[in-house]
């Protein structure tokens, strides 16, 4: 994973409506800007190997939806369990300080939030 790599943390509520391009918002909880945290990563191959979202997110201005990177790449789903546990694996073995902050992040938001817990990647 290269620039720009950021974790949209988001409930993803069936309420939430859907949009006119035919994906459901989810409400961002957080983001975390994991920056630089290199390719050869078991955290880069499980993202590098997510599907397209279903989901998107509204940028700050509450009115543009993301759906894509600046270069034109779908934001991806992530699977939240498997992130973890990858995540968790690649700071054991090299520690990096923004997963540190993206460990905790996860794991609370997804005991908090359930099944409704939608990570989404944004970025290279």
């Amino acid at each position: 994973m290269g620039y720009e790599s950021k974790l949209y943390l988001c409930d993803g509520s069936d309420l939430h409506p859907k949009s006119g391009n035919g994906k459901t918002w989810a409400q961002v909880i957080a983001i975390v800007d994991l920056c630089v945290c290199g390719r050869e990563s078991e955290t880069a191959e499980l993202i590098q190997a997510s599907h397209e979202s279903k989901w998107f997110v509204y940028s700050d201005d509450g009115d543009t939806p993301i759906l894509e990177d600046p270069y034109g790449d779908p934001l991806k789903a992530v699977d939240a369990d498997l992130l973890i546990e990858a995540m968790d694996r690649d700071n054991r073995k090299e520690y990096y300080r923004r997963f540190e902050l993206a460990l905790a992040m996860l794991k609370v938001c997804r005991e908090r939030f359930g099944e409704r817990f939608i990570v989404l990647h944004f970025g290279h």
